[in-house]
C-alpha cells in the first residue's frame, strides 16, 4: 500500500502560506512593501476587527496593467528580480513573488489597479486562489487591495489569532516602523472606521516620531549620525534621563528594512550601559546601513531577520555611535554656564523633632484613618546612634538567600540603630551588622499582604479624578483589562483616544503617583500579549500586585522615624519570602561580627576590650 502521496498544488500553497502569513499584520506588511516598491507617496490602511474581518491598503503608486494584475497572484511571479544572482544586491522589499499568492490562498482578495496612462482600471476578485471575476472599472492611479475573512480556508490557523486589540496593536507597530523609515510618504491608518492617525510627509525623523507618538516623548529624542565608512548608523535615540518600561519604542532597521535582531538590540543596550537603571529601556529609531553584498536578507520567510557577514563590526559600530552621542550630550551640558546659586542655608544641629501630624507609612496595611500620629524627622544629617537611650529590642529574621525559603526563621535579637543614606536600616545583632534596603523590604511586605488581603481593600474615590495621558497603543492594550485594574482598586475608563480617566485608587496609593504604575502595567501587557488569554489574565494579577507594592512602598531617600524603622523590621521578620523583593532584589545584607573585628585587627574569639 502506498504511504507517500503528493499534495495538490492548492493544499501545498495553503501550507506554504503559513510561513508568510501568520496574522493580519503580515498581510499589511507585504502590501505596504509592494506599495513602497511601486513608488507610492500616499498610503492609507483600513482595518476592521484587528484585520481579521477585513483589511485594505490603498496607494498612489505606478499601478499594474490587466495582464500583470492576473499574473501577480501566481507563486514566484515578481517584477523585482529575474535571476537568483541578483539577490545579493536587491534593493526592493519584496522579491520572491510569494506574498500575493500566499494571501490569496487564505482569504478573499479584491485587487483594483490602474496605470497612469490607462483610461480605466482593472478589478480582479480571487478566493482560495481561484479567480471569481475580472473586469474593467473606473479607478484612480495606483493599487487598492482589500483582503476579507483571512484564514477562512484554514480554520485551524484562524483560531490561533489573538484579540482584536492585540492584532490591531501589531498592525499599528508595523505602521510606525514603515513610517519612521519612509519620511517622504504620507501614511494614514483607519481602525474600525475611525482615523487613528495621519502622518504627512516630512524630511525630519524627529518630526515623524512626534507625529506618531506623544510630543512630550519626542522632546527627549537626540539625533544620531555616525561617520563610520563601513557601517553607517543614524536615526534618533532617547536622552539618558528618559526611560521606558519595555522595548516597544525601540525600532531597528537595516538598509531601511525593519528587523528583529537580538544581537543588535544588545549592542544598543550596551550603548546605554551604566546609564539606565535595571529593567529600563530607551526609545530609539536606529537605522544601520551596510553594503547589500555583505548582508543576507533572505534567511527568513517574512524577511524579519538578516544575517551580517561581519556581525561584530556592525554591533561595535552601533554601541560606539550611541555611547559617543550620549557622552557628547553630557559634555555639552557640563560646559554650560552655571546659573547663580542662592546663599547656602545654615541649619541647626540635628535634633529629634517634636511630634507632628504626619501619618505613619502603612507597613501592615491598616486603614489610613486609623494610623497613629508619630514623629517623622525631616531630611537631616545622618546619626549613627538613636537619640533616645531606650531602643526597642526586636526579633529579626536572618536572610536566607535560597529560592526554597518560604517562611521566616527567627535567628536572634536585634536592635535598630539608625537609617543610613536615607535608604538602608542598620540593625545590630550579636554576631552581625545587618543592612536592610527599606524599599525592597517594604515592597515585599506589601506584596505578600496584597496576596492575602486584596479583597478587603476598599478603593478611595478621588475628589478630583485624574487624567493619565497615554499613547493610543497603550490605551488599546489596557482597555480589555480595566476590570482587572478595578479588582485591585484602580477604577479607570478611557477618555478620548489617548487618556485614562481614573476615579478611584486603592488606599496604598494615597499621596503616591499612579501614572508610572499604569504605564508599567501597559508595558507588561505588551511584553506578554503572546500568552493565551486565560494565562495572561492570571499572571497579570500577580504583575499588578508587584507594581502596586513597588509604587506604594517607601523609597530610597525617604526619611523614616525610629518607630517606622522598628515597625518595618518587625513586620519583615514575619513576612514570607522576606529574603528578596518581588523583583528578586535582596532585602538584607549581613556583615559578620568577626569580619568587622578582623578589619580592625581585633581578635573576635578573645573578645578584647581595648
Amino acid at each position: 500500500m502506498q504511504k507517500i502521496q503528493q499534495l495538490s498544488t492548492s493544499q501545498a500553497q495553503k501550507i506554504a502560506a503559513g510561513e508568510v502569513v501568520e496574522r493580519p499584520a503580515n498581510v499589511v506588511k507585504e502590501l505596504l512593501e509592494n506599495a513602497l516598491d511601486a513608488g507610492a507617496t500616499k498610503i492609507a490602511v483600513y482595518i476592521t476587527k484587528g484585520g481579521k474581518t477585513s483589511l485594505r491598503v490603498v496607494d498612489n503608486g505606478c499601478g499594474m496593467s490587466p495582464e500583470d494584475a492576473r499574473i501577480c497572484f501566481n507563486k514566484y511571479a515578481t517584477s523585482k528580480i529575474t535571476h537568483v544572482d541578483e539577490l545579493p544586491t536587491i534593493a526592493t522589499f519584496g522579491f520572491r513573488g510569494e506574498a500575493l499568492a500566499s494571501i490569496a490562498a487564505v482569504s478573499t482578495t479584491t485587487l483594483i489597479t490602474k496605470e497612469e496612462e490607462s483610461d480605466l482600471g482593472y478589478r480582479i476578485i480571487i478566493a482560495d486562489n481561484i479567480i471569481i471575476s475580472a473586469d474593467a472599472v473606473a479607478a484612480n492611479t495606483g493599487t487598492d487591495i482589500t483582503v476579507n475573512d483571512i484564514f477562512f480556508t484554514i480554520p485551524a490557523r484562524k483560531k490561533f489569532l489573538k484579540s482584536d486589540e492585540t492584532e490591531t496593536r501589531q498592525i499599528e507597530q508595523l505602521m510606525h516602523a514603515v513610517a519612521l523609515t519612509h519620511l517622504n510618504v504620507e501614511f494614514k491608518l483607519y481602525v474600525d472606521g475611525t482615523l487613528r492617525y495621519t502622518c504627512p510627509a516630512t524630511d525630519d525623523v524627529a518630526q515623524r516620531y512626534a507625529q506618531l507618538f506623544d510630543h512630550s516623548n519626542a522632546d527627549h529624542m537626540l539625533k544620531l549620525h555616525s561617520t563610520d565608512a563601513e557601517v553607517k548608523v543614524h536615526g534618533i535615540i532617547s536622552h539618558q534621563r528618559y526611560q521606558r518600561y519595555d522595548r516597544s519604542a525601540i525600532y531597528l532597521f537595516v538598509n531601511r528594512r525593519w528587523i528583529k535582531d537580538l544581537k543588535l538590540m544588545r549592542a544598543l543596550m550596551r550603548g546605554y550601559q551604566n546609564v539606565l537603571p535595571p529593567a529600563r529601556f530607551p526609545a530609539a529609531v536606529l537605522c544601520v546601513e551596510v553594503d547589500p553584498a555583505l548582508l543576507d536578507i533572505n534567511m527568513h520567510p517574512r524577511k524579519e531577520e538578516v544575517q551580517f557577514m561581519h556581525p561584530r563590526l556592525v554591533e561595535t559600530a552601533v554601541q560606539r555611535a550611541i555611547t559617543e552621542r550620549l557622552q557628547q550630550v553630557v559634555s555639552n551640558e557640563l560646559h554650560k554656564p552655571l546659573a547663580p546659586q542662592p546663599a547656602p542655608h545654615v541649619t541647626t544641629p540635628f535634633v529629634i523633632p517634636v511630634q507632628t501630624t504626619v501619618k505613619q507609612r502603612s507597613f501592615d496595611m491598616p486603614s489610613w484613618s486609623a494610623q497613629p500620629v508619630i514623629s517623622v524627622a525631616p531630611r537631616q544629617p545622618y546619626i549613627l546612634e538613636p537619640a533616645q537611650p531606650a531602643v526597642e529590642t526586636i526579633a529579626y529574621t536572618q536572610q536566607v538567600m535560597t529560592p526554597e525559603a518560604s517562611t521566616t526563621t527567627m535567628h536572634s535579637v536585634g536592635t535598630v540603630l539608625a537609617q543610613l543614606y536615607q535608604t538602608y536600616i542598620l540593625v545590630e545583632q550579636d554576631d552581625a551588622l545587618v543592612l536592610i534596603d527599606q524599599h525592597a523590604a517594604h515592597e515585599r511586605i506589601l506584596y505578600e499582604q496584597l496576596k492575602t488581603e486584596q479583597a478587603s481593600l476598599e478603593p478611595i474615590a478621588l475628589l478630583f479624578p485624574l487624567l493619565i495621558t497615554l499613547h493610543h497603543g497603550q490605551l488599546a492594550l489596557l482597555e480589555p483589562y480595566l476590570e482587572q485594574l478595578k479588582a485591585h482598586g484602580i477604577h479607570a475608563e478611557p477618555f478620548g483616544i489617548d487618556c485614562l480617566h481614573v476615579t478611584a485608587l486603592p488606599v496604598l496609593f494615597k499621596d503616591r503617583p499612579i501614572d508610572r504604575c499604569i504605564q508599567e502595567i501597559a508595558a507588561w501587557i505588551a511584553e506578554h500579549q503572546s500568552l493565551a488569554t486565560a494565562e495572561l489574565t492570571d499572571r497579570l494579577h500577580d504583575a499588578m500586585r508587584q507594581r502596586i507594592a513597588c509604587a506604594a512602598a517607601v523609597k530610597a531617600g525617604d526619611t523614616l522615624a525610629q518607630e517606622e524603622m522598628e515597625h518595618l523590621v518587625r513586620t519583615l521578620a514575619h513576612t514570607p519570602q522576606n529574603f528578596c523583593c518581588p523583583h528578586g532584589r535582596p532585602t538584607t545584607w549581613q556583615i559578620p561580627h568577626d569580619t568587622i573585628t578582623k578589619r580592625f585587627k581585633r581578635d573576635y574569639r578573645q573578645q578584647e576590650k581595648y
